[in-house]
């Protein structure tokens, strides 16, 4: 997928440029092309500087921008999985906490292997305030250049070929950015999951992708918390929806790991 996708950019003339300093040989260039997800040492990237909120702490930056530190949210969502751990693994709680799973395993390796300036890999689960923004600014975006390049930019261009208006071609690519993304997930987890499993992943993607666009023809920017907490019935309620068929443990500790590469099929 990576190298369709820098294909897709040197075709349509959006090749990323390295401005991070000196050029380095060719051969180290095209490892860091291939190894940074978010083209970080390119322009240009996907990257979407976090937006700093005004709570906790709204007379003070600097305790602000403490808290919202990568490291000190990694501890504060790793408490917050503890706590879901313990409660009754209903449906939602599970969603959630496959939500905090992915959460907590990405944002472990980013720190891990992250460059000194490197942004934060997602934006905090617990103020997610619309499906827009979690997928655009809360949720990780290092699939964001294929989405964009292989799926929103083909299916943009073949509608307005098409003579398309915008309110149609627009919302019709961004659909097909997350089909895209279902039908990765599908193939990626085949081998854990269910064909059940499988087909709930891929319509998770694409009800999420419908939704999203449904969500930003009726509010648009605006904020409101009716709109905050529509967005967490609909996700929590696709989120269950998909884990009810993915055969997961009911909670981490009871997760067989070694079993991580067993085919199942039903």
């Amino acid at each position: 997928m990576k190298l369709l996708d820098i294909h897709a950019l040197s075709w349509t003339n959006s090749f990323p440029s390295y401005t991070a300093g000196t050029p380095p040989s060719p051969a180290i260039l095209a490892l860091i092309l291939l190894t940074e997800l978010r083209y970080e040492s390119f322009t240009p990237n996907p990257i979407r500087l976090p937006f700093l909120p005004r709570y906790p702490f709204p007379t003070s930056l600097e305790k602000r921008q403490f808290f919202y530190l990568e490291f000190n949210q990694y501890l504060i969502h790793l408490a917050l999985f503890i706590l879901l751990q313990s409660l009754p693994q209903i449906l939602p709680v599970k969603a959630l906490g496959v939500l905090f799973t992915i959460w907590l395993i990405w944002t472990t390796i980013q720190l891990l292997v992250r460059y000194p300036t490197s942004p934060p890999l997602f934006g905090p689960l617990y103020l997610i305030e619309s499906l827009a923004t979690f997928w655009t600014g809360t949720w990780h975006n290092v699939f964001a250049s294929p989405c964009y390049s292989l799926a929103y930019t083909p299916t943009f261009f073949v509608l307005t070929k098409l003579r398309a208006p915008p309110w149609i071609s627009r919302p019709a690519a961004v659909v097909a950015a997350f089909a895209f993304m279902a039908a990765f997930h599908m193939y990626a987890l085949e081998p854990l999951l269910t064909r059940e499993g499988i087909r709930r992943i891929g319509w998770f993607f694409v009800g999420n992708g419908i939704l999203t666009v449904a969500e930003t023809g009726v509010w648009g920017r605006k904020r409101h918390w009716v709109r905050a907490l529509m967005a967490w019935i609909a996700e929590l309620s696709l989120a269950s929806w998909t884990v009810a068929a993915a055969d997961l443990p009911d909670g981490a500790l009871k997760a067989n790991w070694r079993g991580l590469c067993e085919w199942k099929r039903d």
